[in-house]
Parts: C-alpha cells; structure tokens; sequence
C-alpha cells in the first residue's frame, strides 16, 4: 500500500512539472505577440499626452490620486489623468495568462517653457514600475495653458536667472526693440519675467531666459503669469521610482524601467529619488538587484547627475552610473513608506560602459519596439566595439551619426577621453 501511494505521488509530480513545463514553453512563445500587441496599443492609445498628464496605455496600470476620487475614470486603455491629481503611477509585470504588461506614458512640464511649442518630458513605464509623485498639489508649480506674448520696448539683455535664485547670474543673449517673447512666469519680486529662449550652454541648450520688466510696456497686464522661484516645481517634476528587477520570460520584453525622453539636446531638469538630474535626450532610469541600486544610462545626448554641484557625474550615450539607495521611507508625505533615496554617504559611481551584450539587447529591443509617435525622434542608441585579442578585450562606445553634439565636444576636448568612443 505504501508503494502505491509513492508511486501515485510521483506521477502527480511528473504531471505537475510537465504541466509546468508546458506553462512555461506557452509563455515563451506568447512573449513576442504580447510585446508586440503592447506597443502597437500604446500608440494607438497614448501618442504623446498633453504635458503633465499621464496615459493608461495597456493593461496592467493602476494610479492613485492625492484625492480619492479623483482617479475614477482612470481605469482602461487611453484613459488620461491630469499629474496634478496622481499620486502614484504603477504598472505590472508581463503576465502571460492574463495577457498583460503595464504600460503608462507621462509627459511632465518639469523646466520647460509653456512658449516651448508642445514638449515636455516623456516618461514611458515598461513592466514592474513604481513612480510616486514627490510634488504635493500644494506646492506645484502650474503654469499657464498658453504663454503671454510680451514685446519689448527697448533693447534689453536675456538672462540666465533673476537675482533673487541664488546663483551667478549670467547674460545669455540680447533682444532688440519690438521683439515678441513668450512668457509664461514671474520672479518672487515681480520684476523679472521669463520667457522661452533657447542658448547654448556648455553641454546643451537651456531653453528659459529671463528679462527686466522694464524692457516691456509699463501697462502691460501680467495677472495670468505665476511666480516662479528658484525651488518651483510643476507636477510630478519631482518622483520617486521603484520597480522589480525579475529578468523577463523572453528577449522582446525589456526589463522593467522607466524611459525618459526630453526635447532633442534640451535641458530637461527633474529629480528623482531626491537626486537632481539634467537629461539632455534620452535616458534609462531603473532599480537594478539587490533591489536597492538605481542606475541611470545615458542612451543619446548628455546626462548630467548633480548638474548644480561641485562635482557633477557626466554620461555620455553608452554609459551609465549607479548608486545605492536606503531604507523604504515615506518622503513624499503620504504616509506610506515606499520611497528610497539614497543611503548615507553613498556617492554616485564614477561613468563606466555599458556591458556590451546588455545595451545591444537594449538597443534592439527599444529601436524596434517604441512606436515613432511616442517619442520627439529617434534614438540612435551607441555600440561597443570590442577589439579581439591577446588577454581582456578593450571595448570603446561608437557613437551614432545622429549624436553630432557628443562628437563634438569629444573633438572641442569638453568630455573625459574615456566618454568619446571612435
């Protein structure tokens, strides 16, 4: 009898695994056909959203607002949310049997200009992603629908900042009498204006200046512009992201992680985690194992972490940095404690390549995947080169044609020997 019942545990054992076994070949083989039905989705139902709102792109997001009932016709593909009401975005991992992977596009205000024609910062969330708003509707900075034409009356010089942000003010660039600017804010003072002006820093374009009040006419009715001030953030300017680090079922599904698209080699500031970082293109945010290491890669343009600082980390297109997080804490004042900043005395790591393999799969994966309309251009992600050979291979980063501004300042000497590839 005691025979039997073995013999009749194994069988239901060898049942399970091929069942298992079966499960998991099905789920291998559906992979591509969800990947790809996702992203054909998420653009039919996304595009790129109005700025600070956010989009329901397929199954498998959920939100939640600062008020509860705010979020109520959130629910379905195409659905759209204002960032001013979200307190929360999340998305799943794939699941075969239910045929899901989460995934939501944002498009934030962050530092852009209203006068910017139509761009802000796009965020697509692919999988096991968390990202929690860290700007309570309170304190958001909200800017105008549509920027206030204002011409000046005299000639008058463009600046960096007002005085009163705390920083070197600087002079940009210059107008002439009878030019249109587009302003959309204030200083704290009244006695500045800013308005969408584009000049080239150091590594990219800033795309704000600001002007004296006098240089416009003295009647002029400036009741619709908000004040602005050095700490002003719009909705959702400031986040907080979290995300599984479960490798994926099959090589169409990247891991989970937060794509950032700005304005083609435009600063666009945001702060994530409480780091302060400057994207200059595109750039890949995730939480990688352990679970508590937050890596940024540099995909096109410049990324600046820290860009204010005495010591500012640099990538460029192919590298990356990574830092360690701390405890689960409640930092955006919820309540709920589901938000890392960084440990202690934990400094960014110094720019290093990206393991070859790593970003050709990720290159491949995001070249063929994200639809043309959920982005501003197209992303020439950078190769390694990998010379054969007697002992450890040498691998350099090969920049894209596309990437002409890194190139350039590799040439003008602007960027460290080991961020310029060939």
């Amino acid at each position: 009898m005691r025979t039997r019942k073995i013999l009749f545990l194994i069988v239901i054992c060898l049942a399970l695994f091929s069942i298992a076994q079966i499960s998991a070949a099905q789920s291998s083989a559906d992979c591509p056909a969800i990947a790809e039905q996702a992203f054909e989705a998420v653009a039919n139902n996304c595009a790129i959203p109005e700025r600070s709102s956010t989009c329901y792109g397929f199954p498998g997001v959920t939100a939640t607002g600062f008020d509860a009932e705010a979020l109520a016709n959130f629910s379905e593909p195409s659905d759209r949310a204002n960032l001013t009401e979200v307190s929360s975005i999340h998305t799943s991992p794939l699941n075969v049997a239910e045929g899901e992977w989460g995934m939501a596009v944002t498009n934030i205000q962050a530092n852009l200009p209203v006068g910017m024609p139509g761009q802000g910062g796009v965020f697509i969330s692919m999988g096991d992603v968390t990202v929690t708003n860290g700007v309570a509707p309170d304190d958001a900075l909200i800017l105008p629908e549509s920027a206030l034409p204002l011409t000046t009356t005299a000639p008058a010089d463009i600046y960096n900042v007002p005085p009163d942000f705390g920083t070197a003010q600087e002079v940009i660039g210059a107008t002439a009498s009878g030019t249109t600017l587009q302003a959309d804010g204030l200083s704290e003072d009244g006695e500045w204006v800013r308005v969408f002006f584009t000049a080239q820093t150091t590594l990219a374009l800033s795309s704000t200046g600001w002007v004296e009040l006098t240089a416009f006419p003295d009647d002029v009715d400036l009741t619709s512009l908000p004040t602005i001030s050095a700490d002003s953030m719009t909705p959702m300017q400031k986040f907080y992201l979290t995300n599984g680090i479960e490798t994926p079922a099959c090589a169409e599904i990247v891991p989970s992680m937060l794509y950032v698209q700005g304005p083609e080699e435009i600063e666009l500031d945001f702060v994530a985690n409480d780091v302060p970082i400057r994207v200059s293109s595109t750039a890949i945010l995730r939480v990688i194992p352990p679970g508590n290491i937050l890596q940024i890669i540099a995909l096109s343009g410049i990324i600046i972490i820290d860009p204010d600082s005495g010591e500012p980390i640099i990538l460029a297109p192919g590298f990356t940095s990574i830092i360690a997080l701390g405890e689960l804490q409640d930092l955006n004042g919820d309540g709920i404690a589901n938000e890392r900043a960084p440990l202690p005395g934990a400094s960014w790591s110094q720019p290093g390549l990206m393991d070859a393999s790593e970003l050709e799969a990720l290159a491949d994966a995001l070249n063929e995947n994200i639809p043309e309309n959920l982005q501003y251009y197209e992303v020439g992600v950078p190769i390694l080169v990998c010379a054969s050979g007697v002992g450890e291979p040498v691998c350099e980063v090969q920049q894209p044609a596309s990437s002409a501004r890194v190139t350039e300042l590799c040439a003008l000497g602007v960027l460290p020997p080991e961020l310029c590839g060939s």
